[in-house]
């Protein structure tokens, strides 16, 4: 690659704001659980799983916690050098940002030429990447799985058997990034039987299978048994088809929220009017508009008689409705790729030259294989893939039909960003909130204690999850563990109102008599949030009333007889 090439400067900016947009973000979500690992590897780096972890309902061996920990190797070599600040380890994320620009860039090339450079900031700076690159693992694993794709099609074109044996090391490396990084060597295959280049498969698929059980095998050594296989058999265990039919429709809802602007973009690749992709935009900027300023008596049509949790609210049905055009939208630009006018004969013959499209296609059958088969929740981390490919079928329907029609789809691609920075902002303000409303209770227990007069050596337990865990331990305080935290009267408990309340801890803190002290509460005029749809259900944003945090602090009085 030429330093004269003109994408060049382009796509070193795109990284580095990527880059940068996430550096500012308080940590969130799993964030947490990935730091444990990290810092393990940075006291211990030959013993990655030779802890306890707290992270669901007990403290148990972090190898039974879904966390492979190849990334985190990365990242304790940035605690090595920087040492207790978030915001240079996301720094030091910038490779995987520069693996995921450039190898986007030149599948985008390969695949949609003359619509690269828009396609590539437009799927970077989306409601699915952007938002999603925090410390996790997820942004990682696309740009390994992604560089070792590009590498493998220029082996492919080169004959060049050492080109697909790295590819094939970086999709090893994938795979024990995130388990979901198996999708880069059977993708590989898929190409090499497509374009009959088996061996450069073969080979590609060989290296990334060895790299995966040498690393599962020093696993072993180590702690006594396969991460993935303990993982296989906790996640193995759930009823396939109850799982499926659970991530089923929350496929459509994602998408529907995160991808409107592919959807108007597949509408131009297919020639629609120029009113009808105003008419479009329109309905979906009505939709948004609807979910941020509709009254709350709006919002929730329907709720659990015994749980009272919501049913059908407006953001079900808004999503449902854009996920489904986003879908119907993508079937049509695949038909128009891949069918033929000309009679029976022409048509498989036209089929049969049609390699790429269908190399194509079946990627996106194996991304949708994958959100149902490695997917335990439906996030939209999930879709990481399913976008990429989407935006490549979109963008070679484009390159064919749309030469003419570049300032629409540039218009379609800044609108799709401006939406990607609107996610981003909604979710930096929450997970700003979880860093406040922690700096807020150890203040407002230094101040009680202060009033009070008491005992300096008093614990602060908390009970929390995601980014409150981080800040919580940072700032001294301790988490409730069943049967094992011992209160002292005169320790204070913060409870903050998040949807972590395990039995076993509720019960624990049952045995104490409790006094209720003050509350805290962390609100603001957004009417939008994130947290904790985009991370772990089908509804990546809703309206939001209300604090955005409470947290509730007690005083220990004793142990209850």
């Amino acid at each position: 690659m030429s330093l004269t090439q003109p994408f060049l400067r382009p796509l070193l900016i795109l990284a580095l704001l990527f880059t940068l947009l996430n550096a500012f973000k308080p940590l969130c979500i799993d964030d947490t659980l990935y730091q444990y690992h990290a810092q393990q590897l940075a006291d211990h780096f030959f013993n990655p799983y030779g802890f306890r972890i707290y992270w669901n309902e007990r403290p148990e061996p972090a190898v039974q916690v879904l966390a492979p920990v190849m990334m985190s190797y990365w990242w304790a070599l940035g605690i090595k050098l920087f040492g207790e600040h978030p915001f240079l380890w996301k720094l030091w994320l910038l490779p995987y940002a520069l693996l995921l620009v450039f190898s986007l860039h030149a599948l985008l090339r390969r695949f949609a030429p003359g619509h690269e450079m828009i396609l590539t900031c437009m799927t970077i700076i989306s409601p699915v990447f952007l938002p999603s690159f925090n410390l996790m693992l997820d942004v990682p694993v696309a740009a390994l799985i992604l560089c070792a794709l590009a590498v493998f099609l220029r082996a492919s074109d080169r004959d060049s058997l050492s080109l697909a044996a790295l590819a094939g090391l970086i999709g090893g490396i994938a795979a024990q990034t995130k388990y979901n990084g198996l999708i880069a060597p059977a993708v590989m295959l898929l190409y090499a039987l497509i374009f009959r280049k088996a061996r450069f498969g073969v080979l590609a698929a060989l290296v990334s299978g060895v790299v995966f059980l040498l690393w599962e095998g020093f696993i072993v050594l180590r702690v006594g048994q396969s991460a993935f296989l303990a993982q296989s058999r906790t996640y193995g265990g759930v009823h396939l088809l109850a799982k499926y039919a659970y991530l089923a429709w929350p496929l459509v809802t994602i998408m529907g929220a995160v991808a409107p602007a592919v959807a108007l973009l597949a509408l131009v690749a297919l020639g629609a009017r120029g009113r009808t992709i105003v008419l479009g935009a329109a309905l979906f900027l009505l939709g948004y508009l609807a979910l941020a300023f509709a009254p709350q008596r709006l919002q929730i049509f329907t709720r659990d008689l015994q749980t009272s949790q919501e049913r059908l609210t407006l953001a079900l049905l808004i999503f449902s409705v854009f996920g489904l055009v986003f879908f119907a939208a993508l079937a049509a630009v695949i038909w128009r790729l891949t069918t033929s006018n000309g009679n029976a004969s022409k048509a498989i013959s036209h089929w049969r030259n049609l390699t790429t499209e269908w190399f194509l296609v079946g990627w996106l059958v194996i991304e949708t294989v994958a959100y149902f088969g490695l997917s335990p929740i439906p996030a939209v981390r999930r879709v990481l893939g399913l976008l990429v490919v989407s935006a490549l079928l979109i963008g070679r329907l484009a390159s064919r039909t749309s030469i003419n029609r570049k300032p629409l789809i540039r218009r379609v691609a800044f609108a799709g960003m401006l939406l990607g920075l609107i996610f981003y902002a909604v979710d930096f303000r929450d997970a700003y909130v979880e860093k406040v409303a922690v700096e807020k209770t150890v203040q407002k227990i230094s101040d009680l204690s202060s009033q009070l007069h008491a005992n300096s050596g008093s614990t602060a337990w908390y009970v929390a999850r995601w980014g409150f865990q981080y800040y919580a331990e940072r700032a001294g305080m301790k988490p409730v563990v069943a049967d094992e935290s011992d209160f002292q009267p005169g320790d204070w408990l913060a409870i903050s109102d998040s949807p972590h309340w395990p039995k076993p801890v509720a019960e624990h803190i049952k045995r104490y008599s409790l006094e209720p002290v003050t509350e805290l509460v962390v609100a603001d005029r957004w009417p939008l949030a994130t947290m904790m749809g985009y991370y772990s259900t089908g509804i990546p944003m809703h309206h939001q009333t209300g604090p955005r945090r409470l947290v509730r602090i007690y005083r220990v009085t004793g142990r209850l007889p």
